[in-house]
């Protein structure tokens, strides 16, 4: 919102300012012409950003809005406004409130603005459609009333006394020309597309009327004055038909209305049709009303020139410096003399004076929003902020310098740049060649850059449809920030450090990088065997097809050779926690409509309920179900614990009911020994002949390859491997050693060694440049099979103890994780159950386990649990709540229950509660027991913000 006001007492020369964006720094300069006191107020938020642009350059007095209230309502709060004195009507928040007017004249406060009058009667849709009517302006058809719901909207569409049809146009009662007009296609989207124009929110009125939706049509305005007399006239025409959402991006003006009524006036001649009608029809309205001060009347125009009238804007608007451009005229400098009581002619200004255009100005909205992501308004500080200058450009800025903290909280216009030449397209020239810059923030530059070039635009071939028939616009600019991403480098570098490499504080913690610039291969595939791919198959027949072509497939595959794959959580998508089911399968189905074919479905603590809705949800979708096993303990070793070979089958034997195509075996820690494969996978193979099996594991021990073969000749169909330079440690097994040693084998991959070998020279090179960020890792460590840290924690857990000087002692550390898993009682450790144990690791210190703690002792003391209160009070880890399901053998008691005894989590209430427990948790599943969550009402939200 760019709102503004201004306030002039009766009897003391001050205005006063509401200090939102862009207009506000005029008024201050008119204020100084006029000599006037400069008074402004802002809201919090707003301090910092507009304090400096307004207060330091040209204001003599600022007083914060009400700090109570959130930052739009404090920007709404007429009483306390009012207490100010302050007032302007400007376009945006009260700029169109008629209570606001009315208390500011009961005040004894005078309005640089419409009257009351002017505000009941153009502020209201209907009330201004029928003095629209009375003055014979051609209207669209609509209803003369606004609804309150959608069924109210619905019963009059269908009413067989109305003569209209989808589609039709719903109209906030308030206003609100973006998110305040939304089109509706057919019956089947009235519901949303009322609630998401409905402005309840913001002006506390939710009605909406309905319009005959007319479409493509070019979108004109008409800028006029009025001094309350009863004369009024006009400054000509604007044409805005360049829109998105109804919201207005490139305002010029069409020579084709002036032409018109240059010839009209010259043969004294009155007409009744055309758009050439424009600045004759909207006089009588405003003469009509004895209309005050500035305002625009707007209609649109159709392909054969039929011209309806839109609605009135009893107020100055954003694009009226196009008019102030084409005119000369000062239109916000002559409301002030309106609202000192100086008539149109005490000023000069009379129709006959306003001399006719012979220029072409064209404005452009810059805004801070993503054009490529559906213009997503951004946030952040901006730290470079370049504007146009020249013959020709005019500036109206705002929030807009280096160093402004852009918030969420209004609306994103930066400022709006005018260029004014002889013709369109030299005027969209001078906008195009302008230099203007800005990081920090994404903006519509991009956008408005692919408009300004854009052939239709240039010629003048533009509807209101021009944005959405041209997707391409929203192509954004490559834009490579060198110079800034340097001196952002060097500021946050010492001279030492750029002599020392990467700093540390960026995670550069290694070696200096490697000086050898990488070659790439070249790779000849002319002796290799051509047959259908697995993602062919997949496409044209289907998952099923896709799992029979992998078992029938001659020899060991490996990951390269499959189609694209992601993995999902289960119930828990790709997140840290559990969500509504409606998420989930919402979530697949995008996924795949994306491209996504393969979904790798896992539970981090194998709970075949959450594993059961990932599988519905890709199922659903038509995506490849791959469930996985996760993988811990050993089930060659009867005393190692509950996870033996009988739990593994019997998991599986769960997962095929549910109707995978592929079965996972994932090995996060590597744990998978050679003899644990064989017994796994064969026992597998043996009860589920035409199941697909596919192997992933860490080589933290160095036992990968070995176990991987193993896997492979008890009936493995795929195994996971990563290229030579990149394998081992915590990654995945050799893919040389694996192509090597299956050679001429049943399992051979047909791989070519030399040009894998080929490849691998390229990525070891790479590995070089990348060493600054190398974790410190030089080999595998065997005693993973006692910590049973997974691959990827390894890794950052590691750094993270180099970081925190604890690597003398990172031993220590690995104890303290093997403690942390013995306490949750050697739970499978997959993210995010494997983020719970770490988290207690790194607390380890801080709680100082007892040993009766560590060792789940069955009879644990007081004071043992109260020191794991750390778990209950981060709700985030989501564990012994049951916000991640529930462990195959649950959570050891009574440690559970004396951590949540008596605690409340947070949203949980209405749930089932669990045993005795005070605390209400989860007992089974935590998205079945979620409402289903409610996109519609979010992206309202997230729209009105």
């Amino acid at each position: 919102m760019y709102h503004f006001v201004h306030c002039l007492q009766r009897y003391k020369k001050q205005i006063l300012c509401h200090l939102m964006r862009l207009v506000p720094l005029r008024n201050f300069w008119l204020r100084t012409e006029e000599k006037l006191q400069r008074v402004s107020y802002v809201q919090g938020l707003n301090w910092v950003a507009l304090l400096w642009r307004c207060i330091v350059m040209k204001a003599d007095q600022a007083f914060e809005l009400n700090t109570d209230k959130s930052p739009v309502a404090a920007y709404l709060d007429i009483d306390y406004i009012v207490k100010l004195c302050v007032i302007h009507g400007g376009n945006g928040f009260l700029s169109e409130n008629a209570q606001f007017a009315q208390k500011l004249e009961e005040a004894g406060v005078v309005f640089v603005g419409p009257t009351v009058d002017n505000l009941n009667t153009f502020g209201d849709k209907t009330s201004a459609k029928n003095l629209a009517i009375a003055t014979q302006v051609p209207v669209v058809i609509g209803s003369d009333d606004a609804f309150a719901t959608p069924a109210e909207a619905e019963a009059w569409i269908n009413d067989p006394a109305n003569p209209i049809t989808y589609p039709v146009i719903v109209k906030a009662a308030m206003g609100g020309r973006g998110r305040g007009i939304r089109i509706v296609p057919t019956a089947n989207d009235l519901d949303e597309t009322f609630r998401l124009a409905s402005l309840l929110n913001a002006f506390g009125d939710g009605r909406c009327f309905v319009e005959k939706y007319v479409e493509k049509p070019r979108h004109i305005e008409v800028q006029c004055l009025g001094d309350g007399t009863g004369n009024v006239i006009h400054l000509y025409d604007r044409d805005c038909s360049v829109q998105r959402r109804h919201q207005k991006i490139i305002e010029t003006r069409q020579n084709i209305f002036n032409d018109a009524v240059r010839l009209l006036k010259a043969n004294n001649y009155r007409c009744v049709t055309g758009p050439i009608i424009l600045v004759i029809t909207i006089s009588p309205l405003y003469t009509y009303l004895s209309f005050s001060n500035a305002g625009t009347v707007e209609f649109l125009v159709d392909k054969d020139g039929n011209h309806f009238f839109v609605e009135v804007n009893p107020r100055v608007q954003v694009e009226h410096t196009i008019t102030e451009e084409i005119t000369g005229i000062d239109i916000v400098q002559s409301q002030i003399m309106i609202a000192s009581r100086k008539t149109l002619d005490g000023i000069g200004l009379t129709q006959d004076s306003i001399k006719e255009p012979t220029s072409y100005p064209m404005q452009c909205r810059v805004t801070t929003e993503n054009p490529s992501l559906d213009f997503r308004p951004d946030t952040g500080t901006i730290n470079v902020f370049r504007m146009p200058c020249g013959f020709g450009i005019r500036l109206d800025d705002g929030p807009g310098f280096q160093g402004a903290k852009i918030t969420p909280h209004y609306d994103s216009l930066l400022v709006k740049i005018t260029a004014k030449a002889r013709n369109r397209k030299d005027a969209a020239r001078k906008l195009k060649d302008g230099e203007f810059r800005v990081r920090g923030v994404q903006t519509n530059k991009s956008f408005l850059l692919n408009v300004l070039q854009h052939h239709e635009f240039l010629e003048g071939e533009v509807t209101t449809g021009f944005i959405a028939d041209n997707p391409a616009l929203m192509a954004p600019l490559n834009e490579s920030d060198r110079a800034q991403k340097l001196l952002h480098y060097i500021g946050e570098s010492t001279c030492n450090q750029i002599v020392d490499g990467t700093p540390k504080s960026l995670g550069a913690a290694g070696d200096p990088p490697s000086s050898v610039d990488p070659i790439v291969p070249e790779l000849h595939n002319e002796h290799r065997d051509v047959k259908q791919s697995l993602k062919k198959i997949f496409d044209q027949q289907g998952p099923e097809a896709f799992a029979k072509a992998v078992r029938e497939n001659e020899g060991l595959l490996v990951t390269d050779d499959i189609p694209f794959q992601m993995l999902l959580r289960g119930a828990n998508a790709v997140g840290y926690t559990s969500y509504p089911d409606n998420v989930v399968f919402e979530f697949c189905k995008l996924a795949k409509e994306a491209g996504m074919d393969v979904f790798r479905v896992f539970d981090s603590l194998n709970y075949i309920e959450n594993m059961r809705l990932g599988i519905d949800a890709v199922g659903e979708a038509g995506g490849i179900v791959e469930a996985a096993v996760c993988y811990t303990g050993d089930v060659t070793d009867p005393k190692k614990g509950l996870y033996d070979l009988e739990y593994y089958l019997n998991f599986t034997r769960k997962l095929e009911a549910c109707g995978i195509h592929v079965l996972a075996i994932k090995d996060m820690a590597g744990l998978l020994k050679p003899n644990a494969a064989r017994m796994l996978i064969g026992s597998i193979r043996d009860e589920f002949p035409n199941l697909p099996i596919h192997v992933h594991t860490h080589d933290t021990a160095g036992t990968g390859v070995a176990s991987m073969l193993a896997a492979a000749e008890a009936g493995a169909d795929a195994v996971d491997a990563a290229t030579d330079a990149l394998s081992g440690t915590t990654a995945q097994p050799s893919l040389g050693a694996l192509v090597a040693s299956t050679k001429g084998t049943k399992l051979d991959t047909g791989l070519d060694l030399k040009q894998i070998s080929t490849l691998n020279e390229y990525w070891e090179e790479c590995r070089g440049l990348y060493a600054p960020f190398e974790s410190g890792q030089k080999s595998g460590s065997a005693d993973v099979y006692i910590h049973e840290m997974p691959g990827g924690q390894y890794t950052n857990l590691l750094y993270q103890s180099s970081q925190l000087g604890l690597t003398g002692q990172w031993s220590q550390v690995k104890a303290a994780y093997a403690a942390a898993n013995r306490l949750l009682s050697d739970i499978i450790k997959v993210t995010p159950s494997s983020k719970v144990t770490g988290d207690l690791d790194q607390k380890a210190e801080e709680l100082s386990f007892p040993n009766s703690v560590i060792e789940i002792s069955p009879r644990l003391s007081s004071s043992s649990c109260l020191s794991l209160l750390f778990l209950a009070s981060h709700p985030q880890l989501c564990m012994i709540p049951g916000y991640l399901g529930i462990p195959p053998f649950g959570f050891p008691e009574p440690l559970r229950s004396r951590v949540l005894k008596g605690r409340t989590i947070e949203g949980s209430g209405g749930l089932t509660p669990h045993c005795s427990l005070p605390l209400k948790c989860f007992q089974g599943r935590p998205g079945a027991q979620m409402d289903p969550y409610d996109f519609g009402a979010s992206r309202t939200k997230l729209e009105e913000k």
